[in-house]
């Protein structure tokens, strides 16, 4: 596990994802896959947002699949 600063993330994930790495955000979204459907493939980063405010915008463009986790009852 690697935490990187947000000031060099976007950077970070676009060298990352010419390396081959597929870019996974956990966001909740329209396009959001349920994550226990999800298989993920061998070289991953996932991006995990703020609590609240999620993975930021200019970051959401990078990414190759988002995945939701699955919630019941009164989440927000």
């Amino acid at each position: 596990m690697q935490e990187i600063r947000p000031i060099e993330l976007n950077e970070y994930l676009q060298r990352k994802k010419k390396d081959g790495y597929c870019l996974v955000g956990v966001e909740q979204s329209n396009e959001s896959i349920s994550l226990d459907t999800v298989q993920f493939p061998d070289k991953v980063i996932l991006v995990l947002g703020k609590e609240k405010e999620g993975v930021p915008a200019d970051i959401l463009h990078l990414l190759d699949m988002v995945v939701e986790i699955p919630q019941v009852g009164i989440v927000r």
